[in-house]
């Protein structure tokens, strides 16, 4: 064999080495794509076919405002989706031209100003950024406002028609004041009822700094509700699951226990999708790389991921309404994520339920990394109101000692005056809610405290029902 031959000879081998390493290189990608198409939504009813989300609004919107006349008494009316794209649209129009002036304000003058002149504060069931959360809405100016961090209550009044007022995560209050004047109370008041709940702020009541607006009493009693579970198919889901998974992908383990749980693991167990006997369902996957997104960017990945997986309107044509109320952030540095919590609606009222929202879904840049949904279906009323409302002041009164125990995680008994300086001092918001027990949502005055802790009392015997925290 010539030296050229030998030379020819050596190039076809390279080129058949270079050939076998780029075949291995794309069969890699082929299957690296392929294991990334797994979709939990693959494996739930209706995966294939469209699916519509809720917008912002819809899910941000909470259920109840507080309105005022101007003689210092407030009422709490019911609050909608529109009505809080109304007062969105008020405060950008109040920030479109240019910057606004941020200044921390006292209480006082924040209780002046919307006690004394007709005006409407919007109880947001959740702290929510600032900054993200107006710019989300429209308003192109914001002024110097990154010392706000979150907020939990906006305000409108007809005696500053040029600002608006918030009341932030960590109890400060901010005006807002902008180079002109809107009409954002009477654009409002003309959509909201004219009466409601008499409510005073707790601080007033049983002592204390809280600026919370609290119900003495319901103008309305609540009566209980049936529910059922969301999920009337576990065997027909649990079939579907386990036709894709030994149809389509390699790498998947079924595991059923003793009690009916089953659980599905993909690949090494980087993603599992359990199927809990009572009902519902709980997905996690292992993520690496993956940097934090903003606020809205994973809210939006999580109501599409919601969309596609169970649906807003309920499994199997459930009639179901979500609201956002929860919303906190999860990990740390690049690494930190936003953990949303949704919670069912009957009537207008959010339901509460010591298991935690029925809906809970952490998302990190965008990306889901766990996603749990143990929802009911709200049904009629299941009986007639047990009489006249307990006062909320007094379900506090009589229910201190064993609040201040459950935080303080004690075993003796604290003092009475000492327990309830402790709850009036960390008290942040007390409203009117339905609690889920075994099939009955339940009237209930819900407590919650600064640290985030959630305390269910029933409306009518003051009885404690349940508490998250």
């Amino acid at each position: 064999m010539t030296r050229q031959q030998r030379r020819t000879e050596h190039i076809k081998n390279g080129i058949l080495v270079v050939l076998f390493f780029v075949t291995i290189l794309l069969l890699y990608f082929q299957f690296k794509e392929s294991s990334r198409s797994f979709a939990i939504a693959d494996i739930l009813p209706g995966g294939d076919e469209p699916v519509s989300a809720p917008s912002a609004a819809e899910l941000l919107a909470p259920s109840r405002c507080a309105c005022s006349d101007g003689g210092g008494v407030y009422y709490l009316c019911g609050f909608g989706p529109e009505d809080f794209s109304v007062a969105m649209d008020g405060a950008a129009r109040l920030c479109a031209d240019a910057d606004p002036v941020v200044s921390e304000i006292t209480e006082e003058q924040y209780k002046a100003v919307c006690g004394q002149f007709p005006s409407v504060q919007i109880l947001f069931d959740t702290g929510l950024p600032f900054r993200e959360t107006f710019s989300y809405f429209g308003a192109k100016r914001l002024g110097s406002s990154d010392s706000i961090g979150t907020f939990t209550t906006l305000a409108f009044s007809d005696g500053e028609k040029e600002s608006f007022f918030v009341i932030s995560g960590d109890g400060k209050f901010y005006r807002i004041l902008a180079d002109h004047r809107e009409e954002c109370v009477s654009a409002l008041r003309a959509r909201l009822p004219q009466s409601g709940d008499t409510c005073y702020y707790a601080g007033d009541i049983i002592g204390g700094s809280c600026a919370a607006l609290m119900p003495i009493e319901t103008a309305g009693p609540l009566a209980p509700r049936s529910c059922s579970r969301e999920d009337q198919s576990l065997e027909q889901r649990t079939r579907v699951a386990e036709n894709v998974f030994g149809d389509t992908f390699d790498f998947v383990r079924r595991i059923a226990d003793s009690f009916g749980n089953i659980t599905y693991l993909y690949g090494y167990g980087q993603r599992s999708f359990r199927v809990p006997a009572g009902g519902g369902f709980e997905y996690r996957q292992e993520l690496s790389g993956a940097s934090s997104a903003g606020f809205f960017d994973d809210l939006e990945a999580a109501v599409a991921f919601v969309s596609r997986c169970g649906g807003w309107d309920g499994l199997a044509g459930g009639d179901i309404e979500f609201r956002l109320t929860e919303a906190r952030e999860g990990g740390e540095g690049r690494g930190r994520s936003h953990i949303f919590g949704f919670s069912e609606m009957a009537g207008g009222v959010p339901c509460a339920s010591g298991e935690g929202p029925a809906i809970e879904i952490e998302v990190l840049g965008g990306q889901i990394v766990s996603y749990r949904r143990n929802a009911v279906v709200p049904g009629g009323a299941s009986g007639k109101p047990e009489g006249t409302a307990a006062d909320a002041a007094n379900v506090i009164a009589g229910n201190c000692n064993y609040i201040y125990n459950t935080l303080q995680g004690a075993v003796l008994q604290a003092n009475s005056d000492e327990a309830f300086g402790y709850v009036s001092e960390h008290l942040a918001d007390v409203r009117c809610v339905y609690f889920r027990s075994d099939g009955t949502l339940v009237p209930a005055w819900e407590i919650v405290t600064s640290g985030g802790g959630r305390f269910c009392f029933d409306l009518y015997t003051a009885q404690p029902l349940g508490y998250t925290d």
